[in-house]
Formats: C-alpha cells, sequence, structure tokens
C-alpha cells in the first residue's frame, strides 16, 4: 500500500476532514444566528415603533379632549374666550331659546394662538397640540338639547399621530345656589322675641310659630309687599288673638278676623306668581299668611354639594366634636390645625359690605360632619357651631353639616345701600353679620342680635328668640349668579 497510513485515497487526511465539517458547520450558524438576530432586532424596533405609535396616538386622542374641554369652559367662561359673543348665554342665561332650540346658528373655528398646547409638568416638552377646534351648530338627528357640535384633532409624537374627538355638548341644568325666601325650615321653625323677617318669605314645612311683633308687618305693605309666611301644616302666632291662613282656621278652631294688608300704590311684579291676586288687586288676596302644601323646596343634598365642592376645590372643613373647624395640618409635626368658625371666615377686616358687587358670586364653603359621612338622622355626627363673637362679618354661602347657634350683640359693620326686589334701595343694614347664605343641615337657632342679607335655610328645624332682621337678598334668586358647576355637559359622540 502506498502513501501515508493515515491518509484516504483523495490525499485527505481524516483529522483534516474533520476540521473542515466543523469550519462549515460554525459558518453555517453564524449565519443562522445573525439572520435570528436581525430578525429580533427588526421586530424589536416595530415593536418600538409600534408602542411608540400606540403612546403617541394614545396621547393625541388626550390631547383632542382637552381641546373639547377647552370650548366647554369658554362656554362656562365666554370672557375667556376667544370669541365672547359666540360663547355667550342669551339674556336669560340660557343656550336654548324657548323653544328649546340651540342659540348657536353659525360655525366657528378657532384659530391660533387660541388652539390649545400640551406640555409636559416641568414645562420642558410639548407633549401635543390641537391641530384644530371647530364649533358647529346641532344637526337634525342631535336629540333634543344639544347646544352645539365640537370637533377637536388633536396631535402628538415625533410622527405627528392625530386623533379626533367629536362630542355634542348638552344643556345641563346643574344645581345653582338660589333661595325662594328669607328663612327656609324643612321642619318646624318657631320664632319669639323681636324676629323681624324683610323683604321675603318664610316657609316651614311644619308648625310655623311666629312671634307678636309680626303684626307690624300688615299696616306697612307698602313698604314692604314681598313678605309673606308659609307653612304646609299649621301657622300659629304669639300673642293675645290667630292669624289665620287661607282657610281661615289655625290648629282646626275658626280665629279672630284676619288682618288685610294695605295693597301698594305701584305694580309688583314679583307677587304675581307667588301669590296670583285676581286682577293684580291685592286686596283681593285676604291674607299673606297661606297654608300651602306643594312648596317648591330647594335641594341642596349633602352627597351632591360636597361632590361639587370636591370637583370646584371649594374649600372643605370637617367639624370637631365642639363646634370647631379643622382647616389644615401642621406641617412640622403633623397635628391638625383647629380653628373657631370665627377665626376661618370672619371678613370684618378684609371686606366691607359696601364693598360687595352684588350680581358678582360669593365665595362658597362646605362645613363637613364630625366624621366626614353624611348627617346621621339622629344627628349624633353633627357638631353645634356657636358664633357670638365681638361684631364678626361672614361674606359666602356656607353649606354647614352642623347645628348652628348665633348669638351675641357685637358691633358688625353696616351695609348702606342694599336692594330690594323692585330694584330700589332700602334702609340700611345695622349690625350685619351675614351677606350671603347659611344652610344647616342640622337646627339653627338666633339669640342675641344681628342681621342678615340674604337666606337663612335648616334642614331640621329653626328657632329664635332674639332681636335679629332678615333682610331677603333678591339676587338669591339670581341663577347665572352662583351655578355650582358647568351649564353645558359633553356627551362622547365619536373618536377615532
Amino acid at each position: 500500500m502506498n502513501g501515508h497510513p493515515f491518509s484516504d485515497q483523495q490525499g485527505i487526511s481524516p483529522r483534516a476532514r474533520r476540521r473542515g465539517s466543523i469550519l462549515i458547520t460554525t459558518v453555517v450558524m453564524l449565519v443562522v444566528a445573525g439572520i435570528a438576530i436581525l430578525a429580533v432586532i427588526q421586530l424589536t424596533t416595530q415593536n418600538v415603533r409600534d408602542v411608540a405609535r400606540s403612546e403617541a396616538r394614545l396621547q393625541s386622542f388626550y390631547v383632542a379632549e382637552a381641546g373639547a374641554q377647552h370650548v366647554i369652559h369658554w362656554f362656562n367662561r365666554p370672557n375667556e374666550s376667544p370669541d365672547p359673543p359666540y360663547f355667550s348665554p342669551d339674556e336669560t342665561g340660557n343656550y336654548l331659546d324657548a323653544a328649546g332650540n340651540s342659540i348657536i346658528t353659525e360655525s366657528l373655528e378657532i384659530e391660533a394662538p387660541h388652539l390649545p398646547r400640551i406640555i409636559t409638568g416641568d414645562r420642558t416638552t410639548e407633549r401635543g397640540q390641537v391641530i384644530r377646534l371647530f364649533v358647529e351648530p346641532p344637526w337634525d338627528e342631535d336629540p333634543p338639547g344639544t347646544v352645539a357640535r365640537v370637533t377637536s384633532i388633536g396631535e402628538a409624537g415625533q410622527s405627528r399621530v392625530d386623533s379626533t374627538v367629536e362630542i355634542r355638548l348638552i344643556d345641563n341644568r346643574v344645581p345653582a345656589i338660589t333661595s325662594p325666601g328669607a328663612v327656609i325650615s324643612r321642619h318646624g321653625a318657631t320664632s319669639g322675641g323681636l324676629f323681624q323677617v324683610n323683604w321675603g318669605e318664610i316657609w316651614a314645612a311644619h308648625n310655623l310659630i311666629l312671634p307678636h311683633p309680626l303684626r307690624q308687618k300688615f299696616p306697612n305693605q307698602t313698604d314692604d309687599p314681598w313678605f309673606a309666611a308659609r307653612t304646609e301644616q299649621h301657622l300659629i302666632r304669639h300673642g293675645e288673638s290667630g292669624i289665620r291662613y287661607a282657610d281661615g282656621r289655625v290648629d282646626g278652631a275658626f280665629t279672630s278676623t284676619p288682618i288685610e294688608p294695605t295693597a301698594p300704590n305701584y305694580h309688583i311684579p314679583f307677587l304675581e306668581d307667588t301669590l296670583a291676586p285676581q286682577n293684580n288687586n291685592y286686596r283681593d288676596y285676604e291674607n299673606l299668611h297661606q297654608h300651602v302644601t306643594d312648596l317648591a323646596w330647594p335641594n341642596y343634598d349633602y352627597e351632591t354639594i360636597k361632590l361639587l365642592a370636591q370637583y370646584h376645590d371649594f374649600p372643605i372643613y370637617r367639624t370637631t366634636s365642639d363646634g370647631r373647624l379643622i382647616t389644615g395640618e401642621d406641617p412640622a409635626t403633623g397635628a391638625p390645625i383647629i380653628q373657631t368658625f370665627e377665626e376661618v371666615f370672619n371678613r370684618k377686616d378684609g371686606i366691607h359690605p359696601n364693598d360687595v358687587i352684588p350680581e358678582e358670586a360669593p365665595p362658597v364653603y362646605f362645613i363637613d360632619t364630625i366624621d366626614g359621612n353624611p348627617p346621621a338622622e339622629d344627628g349624633s355626627n353633627l357638631a353645634e357651631i356657636r358664633v357670638s363673637g365681638q361684631g364678626p362679618f361672614f361674606y359666602g354661602n356656607f353649606f354647614v353639616a352642623a347645628d348652628m347657634h348665633l348669638a351675641g350683640a357685637g358691633n358688625s359693620p353696616t351695609l348702606g345701600d342694599p336692594i330690594r326686589p323692585d330694584g330700589s334701595i332700602g334702609r340700611s343694614i345695622n349690625n350685619l353679620r351675614l351677606y350671603g347664605m347659611f344652610y344647616s343641615y342640622g337646627q339653627a337657632e338666633l339669640q342675641g342680635s344681628g342681621d342678615i342679607y340674604g337666606s337663612f335655610h335648616a334642614e331640621q328645624g329653626f328657632s329664635g328668640g332674639g332681636n335679629w332682621e332678615i333682610f331677603y337678598d333678591i339676587q338669591m334668586q339670581n341663577e347665572n349668579r352662583v351655578r355650582i358647576g358647568s351649564n353645558l355637559r359633553a356627551q362622547l359622540w365619536n373618536s377615532y
């Protein structure tokens, strides 16, 4: 045999053949691995792009929604809009006419620089921009109550992905802080002493017991034709003789001859819907004390008002068991900051009643229960807030989930030009404790002396024996002055 004993017939040794096979296998594996890595890289890149595009799509949707929210804000605050006349309601404060049709009859394209830009919290990077904002009248197929249609297109991301949101704006009759009378009690109301109500009405769901000096109201109806006392049960008067209501009976017994009011010598439109005398002759209505079983009670339930207060960032304070308010937390110790009602709200040194603009919305405050839960039926979580300081002055609409006790004499400021319901200037109001409204979810009691210009509500009953006068502020009927929420409600219609 010729050749090397370890060589094959072609002269290639087995070892060399093995080395060649390994090399080929390695090359193949590297190629396959490279292809796999390239595929993974491409897939990862595509996933990153998809994620970025999805994130941009989501961001652009939120940007478009933000644009629509700007339009809602402009409808509620026309003076802050790019076109106040377009976004303003009619003279009655409504966006629908008497027939229920929208007052928006023309389209409006919002131009730069009024198109909103959405930036990051540190205000260094733009997250997106509204590239189109369009308002138009309702379409024929839109449901009743539709005020307008809004199309908002948002753009976000490096690839400038856009999303469109189209919404209907629906008329939304949210609660407005109004009051039909000077004293409103969803329970009984008892008043002794020299308690007086001027320019407004007293309502009581149960027995209404009025003081003897109230008889002085009747010979002076020309000066105060707006007074009326209404109860869903019985009306009783302190004193020697009773005063009857419409059917001439108090507690089932006929009383003495009714006292007729003096007919005013001028036209009083405020009484027509309430008293409805025949032919506008006020002598045709025998008495201003009325037995009424269908009083239109204002409804400011605890949970709704608290929710609206939270949503609109109105101040909310919990009460302690001794009737003080928890107004915050000490940053150093974490202990609660506790103050009296007067310490928190006394505005005597901050604003004078004469400086208040009647048409402007007063501040709104919510005073919560002891435990933050709705008022218990037995009143166990209601504190008693006692106000008796030296001449405090409070300004605002106060929703108080507590019993209220107002006393003391004090020396509160004077309102020199209060407005009566007919628009005329009434006599000065001295010792003015409150300009606005107290709404108690518990009981209310007035002792001592003081004056109120506005309204006082008590869900669990009202009592008073001091020398108080409550003057009704006709602005308490102005729904557009204090509307706690939006005039319009967004209804999602389409997004893509």
